[in-house]
């Protein structure tokens, strides 16, 4: 009996080592369901079900496929300079970030009373900006800062690990994001838990929660007057509820909000909605991301309020192609998955701590973006070229 047990746990576990990445997306895209189902009933299970469907038949092609190619990475970088190379970038753009702001965002944030004006001062962080910077502070949160607090940590750095963790909480609280607190966590709570440290992983958990609840109880100081968001039915709910909700039920209900106004009240794009593309054609980028907000946020746009309504990322694809955009949505995932199977192969631990973060944003992020200008490629890079070259324990 027990080895029996033993080797059906054998199975589950080197089943769930080869295809890491796939099954964990399987926990978001049920999420996603979840929501779905709760603001739409069945009515976009059948979309939902060509994009699944087009995603686990990629997957099983692709690997068929490839299942006897060998892919390498091999690294000639000198790594002696890499702790202070990467803990200057790092700050730098923390500081170059704060100058261009000329503000502390979180200080302003403590005067305001009401939530309609603390959500459009963390909205103008972003929407005022110049893109370069932008994209700067997306590489820096995402990426240089998640991996370079890894790499010290791993190298007891201790003077230069402290320094940047400071500064790095500062700054994500400063950005009034939940996730942004979240996502410079992710990858050293995931490898202090891999190398079973609990008492940093109960350190970054209670830095983590302090930042989330407070800055959860800021936004929604004033949510026994009204409730405007209308995902977010909270009102007269404690935080702890609201929050639950805005990750099991928001996520999918946004992605019903898509498909409730595209094409009925937006026409499809046709490739309008992807910005490389744009530039190739010479035509105009239309971002629906903004364009829907007005539709799925009537009372903050009535406002004045202007914003971003984020969604899954096969919805933009879907807005651009229809039910074909799903479908090719799901292909290109599905051969991602597969590369970083592939990739990652003799590395589960680091598969994880590099990749798990990004495809939980999956659930509110376009592909292409979390790619490049979400850092998702950038982190599998600085990886496998800078941090497992010095490493030898991960």
């Amino acid at each position: 009996m027990l080895l029996n047990l033993y080797l059906i746990w054998y199975g589950i576990m080197t089943f769930f080592k080869k295809h890491t990445l796939l099954l964990i997306y399987h926990l978001v895209f049920s999420i996603l369901l979840l929501g779905v189902f709760t603001k739409s009933g069945t009515t976009y299970l059948f979309f939902m079900g060509c994009f699944y469907i087009s995603l686990i038949t990629s997957y099983i092609l692709f690997s068929y496929t490839i299942r006897s190619k060998e892919i390498e990475i091999n690294s000639n970088i000198n790594t002696s300079k890499i702790p202070l190379f990467a803990l200057l970038t790092c700050v730098s753009i923390i500081v170059i970030h704060f100058i261009y702001l000329n503000d502390l965002p979180l200080v302003r944030a403590v005067f305001f009373n009401q939530k309609i004006d603390i959500i459009n001062l963390r909205q103008n962080i972003s929407l005022n900006s110049n893109p370069l910077i932008n994209y700067l502070v997306s590489f820096n949160i995402k990426s240089f800062i998640p991996l370079t607090l890894l790499y010290l940590h791993i190298k007891n750095k201790n003077k230069f690990y402290w320094i940047l963790y400071v500064l790095s909480v500062f700054y994500a609280f400063n950005m009034m994001h939940k996730s942004y607190i979240v996502i410079i966590h992710g990858p050293i709570i995931l490898y202090c838990l891999m190398q079973k440290r609990f008492i940093y992983i109960l350190k970054y958990a209670l830095v983590t929660s302090f930042v989330i609840l407070s800055l959860t109880h800021k936004l929604n100081q004033d949510i026994g007057k009204k409730n405007y968001y209308k995902y977010e039915n909270v009102e007269k709910k404690s935080l702890s509820i609201g929050l639950l909700k805005r990750v099991l039920v928001v996520p999918g209900a946004t992605v019903s909000g898509w498909f409730e106004n595209v094409p009925k009240n937006l026409p499809f794009l046709h490739g309008k909605g992807y910005g490389f593309l744009c530039k190739l054609r010479g035509e105009k980028h239309v971002k629906y991301s903004k364009d829907l907000y007005p539709f799925i946020n009537p009372n903050y746009s009535k406002k004045g309020l202007k914003g971003n309504v984020n969604v899954a990322s096969f919805m933009y694809d879907y807005v651009n192609f229809g039910l074909l955009g799903l479908v090719l949505s799901g292909i290109l995932l599905g051969i991602i998955f597969t590369y970083l199977e592939k990739l990652f192969k003799n590395d589960f631990n680091m598969k994880l701590v590099v990749n798990l973060i990004p495809i939980l944003i999956l659930s509110s992020q376009a592909l292409t973006t979390l790619l490049f200008s979400g850092g998702w490629a950038l982190s599998v890079i600085l990886y496998f070229y800078f941090i497992k070259p010095t490493t030898s324990n991960c």
